[in-house]
């Protein structure tokens, strides 16, 4: 009898546990992932907002000496942003590299064209409009493009 259910138990038990475990290891490396995944995109989408919140108190209105201070603030957010965006353009997939450099000149033409760091600079909203329009753009990019990413990487084989 100990013999009978050694030999048709065990087998089929061996081969369930280590089907569970593939299927775990599988389940957390997805989760990894799509966690990392996920954070570097909230991580430039933080970015991209500090960006805005910088540069919509400069060209809100005309120049002022402390302005000097925000250029230098708008500068710096910009480069971030774009050393991130380049960085975690490789993972998405269906965001290619070159599309992820026309948005980031979009946002650069408009958060630092015109009069930027000039004294002649005056308040632009039509520019703050147009600002919020290129954001919107990278930040849908960016989330569709995570979403395409994290549904290929559950696809067996990926």
């Amino acid at each position: 009898m100990l013999v009978w259910l050694i030999d048709k138990l065990l087998p089929p038990a061996i081969v369930a546990v280590i089907f569970s475990y593939i299927t775990n290891m599988f389940l957390e490396s997805h989760r990894a992932q799509r966690d990392s995944l996920t954070a570097q995109v909230n991580s430039l989408r933080d970015d991209l907002m500090k960006l805005w919140d910088e540069a919509a108190s400069y060209w809100e209105h005309d120049f002022r000496t402390d302005d000097v201070i925000s250029v230098e603030k708008i500068l710096l957010l910009e480069q971030d942003l774009r050393f991130r965006a380049m960085e975690i353009a490789p993972r998405l997939d269906s965001l290619p590299t070159a599309k992820m450099k026309t948005y980031l000149a979009d946002i650069s033409n408009e958060f630092t064209g015109g009069d930027f760091a000039s004294p002649q600079k005056t308040a632009d909203h039509a520019r703050l409009a147009r600002m919020r329009k290129a954001i919107i753009y990278l930040r849908d990019a960016l989330l569709t493009a995570r979403n395409t990413s994290l549904k290929s990487a559950l696809k067996i084989g990926h």
